[in-house]
């Protein structure tokens, strides 16, 4: 029964389903290499005002009010960004290094930019990405051609989340963009399957969407979505090391690591898998994560979010851009 509901439902999503215009790109912050075949997600990193205003309610009132800068490159900006540093710092990830809910002086990234002037930091998070827009980015981007200096480090900030948007869950593409890059994991070799938009799950999870069903659809097929295990853990942090071989690439002087907020495990269970798979892919990997006894006397989890939402508080960015500072300083990957 439920395969043939499927086929009802793809039969007329693949007649029926309204196609999304796709979003115009305001310019090219950066040259495209020439092997860039599909431009379509760009539009995932580009489509947004140099300055907008991002605000989230719900039936309690104000969940956050928030202004967001975008530089020249289209990336957030920091307090303080020196073009012509010797060095650089990038930091990627999605919405947790952007920093949603936050102002744009009270990001992690901000925050390590004011401390290093004389560093180039970069706040290269974008809200709702996953290993997928960021491989595809720098795969098919030139960023040599506006970040001149070869030396400097690009730090991956992961949350569990992270794992279940590259093998496309259902909870993920029920609120995923359109034009997010697919990459599939065939005989240790990562192959481009176009934009969610073109995938046929993606389209089911949006025609249930449609119909407001959304809750009703994901609590059922919750027991045969995607499960978090040691092997898909594991070949998770070999994706991982093809994002670090892209950015060496353009920047072979550069230092590739991998970390993660204190109060939120890497995870969902399987943490040490992780570590360990990330030092057989040769990965360096900075443990944040703070001491039970820590969380508990600071009020428990919800203490270090934006209460509400989930995302990292001012107060916890502040604390992310200390152990920064700190792991940056220790090795020598910082002018003051």
């Amino acid at each position: 029964m439920m395969l043939i509901f499927l086929f009802h439902i793809f039969s007329s999503v693949a007649h029926s389903y309204p196609s999304t215009p796709e979003l115009i790109v305001r310019s090219a912050p950066v040259l495209p290499r020439l092997s860039a075949a599909d431009t379509r997600p760009l539009n995932v990193w580009w489509f947004h005002l140099k300055k907008s205003r991002l605000r989230r309610s719900d039936d309690k009132g104000v969940v956050y009010d928030t202004f967001v800068n975008l530089d020249d490159h289209g990336f957030r900006k920091n307090a303080f960004q020196n073009d012509e540093a010797d060095h650089h710092v990038f930091f990627v990830g999605c919405s947790f290094t952007n920093g949603s809910g936050v102002q744009d002086k009270e990001t992690f990234s901000s925050l390590v930019s004011e401390k290093f002037p004389h560093s180039n930091v970069v706040n290269m998070g974008k809200r709702g990405a996953g290993f997928s827009e960021l491989y595809y980015l720098w795969k098919n981007m030139n960023f040599q051609e506006i970040y001149k200096k070869s030396k400097g480090v690009m730090i991956y900030t992961i949350i569990p989340s992270h794992l279940e948007r590259f093998y496309l869950s259902w909870k993920y593409l029920d609120w995923a963009y359109r034009p997010t890059p697919v990459y599939s994991l065939k005989n240790r070799e990562l192959s481009y399957e176009g934009i969610l938009g073109d995938q046929p799950k993606y389209k089911i999870a949006q025609f249930i969407n449609k119909f407001g069903l959304s809750y009703f659809w994901l609590r059922g097929v919750s027991h045969f979505d995607f499960e978090e295990t040691s092997q898909n853990v594991k070949e998770y942090a070999f994706v991982i090391s093809k994002l670090r071989d892209e950015y060496l690439k353009q920047f072979p002087e550069g230092k590739f690591v991998v970390t993660w907020f204190g109060y939120y495990h890497p995870t969902q269970s399987h943490d040490e898998d992780l570590k360990l798979a990330l030092k057989e892919n040769g990965i360096e990997y900075w443990d944040n994560q703070y001491p039970q006894e820590f969380i508990e006397k600071r009020g428990g989890y919800y203490s270090f979010v934006i209460p509400r939402d989930g995302h990292p508080s001012p107060a916890t960015h502040k604390l992310q851009a200390e152990f920064l500072m700190r792991k940056l300083s220790e090795n020598e990957l910082l002018t003051q």
